[in-house]
């Protein structure tokens, strides 16, 4: 189908339907299509987590959810967590940034004793500094409770996270963090595609990426190593089965602008912005005619 025909057909579905406003479109079919296509190019080994701030509909991230045979989603946002975790009672969260230990203390307090469950047991909560271990493990002590927790690991992004193996393991370190379970890492490189030749390339920053990530990994013991996650949209589908054991995506199942990138060749857009065409015009700049 060409794209003329293929959006001529969204401008009749838009008109049967009665919609004569700006309208955000998706794409089911092609929603479905760009999921079984990640679904097959990912490692098989590798477990597929959802990123619910880029799939923020309940219907949206429940469909990809039930497609896609998973129930680990990254979250950012607590009350979409809080709304994720009470719609799929399998759901298993990960936070995606540190929650302010204030905000954590605060969720505890206000939930009841069925949600405190959720977000102890259902979600493994982000630590990226040693003052945060510290914060999250005094919360820990003052509500007699067990937190999962993951580190945030800078692999070359430079956002935030621990700098260091050493760093991240001393830590945790020590009978005060005995009720902090650390169950894995977590590194983002959304960098990895902006790296101009001159720079090493995309190709090159991988490389170092997997690198910096061993020396985390290396660091964990056994039973610290359930959850080792990696990628972005961008860049999820370009590792091969070693090291991480799981890859984050959720804008690639849409597929906006942003990410018409090599590795989401294969998927096709299926996220429009439609608005009704108001007039048309010859164009022609005001003022004297020449």
């Amino acid at each position: 189908m060409s794209d003329a025909s293929y959006f001529d057909g969204l401008g009749r579905a838009l008109t049967d339907a009665g919609r004569f406003q700006p309208t955000l479109v998706i794409d089911r079919d092609r929603l479905d299509a760009n999921a079984d296509i990640a679904a097959r190019k990912k490692p098989q080994s590798h477990g597929l987590r959802l990123v619910d701030k880029s799939l923020a509909v309940p219907a949206l991230l429940a469909r990809l959810m039930t497609r896609l045979g998973t129930q680990r989603v990254m979250s950012f946002h607590l009350p979409i967590t809080r709304a994720v975790l009470t719609a799929h009672p399998d759901a298993e969260i990960l936070f995606g940034k540190p929650m302010p230990a204030a905000a954590l203390k605060q969720a505890l307090q206000q939930a009841g004793a069925e949600e405190r469950q959720a977000l102890t047991r259902r979600a493994v909560h982000l630590v990226d500094s040693p003052e945060r271990a510290k914060a999250y493990a005094e919360i820990a002590a003052a509500f007699d409770l067990d937190l999962r927790v993951a580190a945030e690991i800078d692999v070359g992004m430079h956002r935030g996270g621990f700098a260091s193996a050493a760093e991240m393991k001393s830590a945790f370190c020590g009978p005060q963090f005995s009720r902090l379970h650390l169950e894995g890492v977590m590194g983002y490189e959304a960098h990895i595609p902006k790296l101009p030749g001159f720079a090493g390339g995309p190709a090159g920053e991988r490389a170092r990426v997997l690198e910096r990530y061993r020396t985390f990994v290396d660091a964990l013991a056994p039973g610290e190593r359930g959850i080792l996650n990696i990628g972005g949209s961008n860049t999820a589908l370009g590792y091969g089965p070693d090291l991480a054991n799981e890859i984050s995506m959720g804008s690639a199942f849409l597929k906006p602008t942003d990410f018409d990138s090599v590795e989401l060749t294969d998927l096709l857009p299926a996220l429009f912005i439609a608005t009704p065409i108001l007039k048309r015009v010859k164009a022609q700049l005001p003022g004297p005619s020449f």
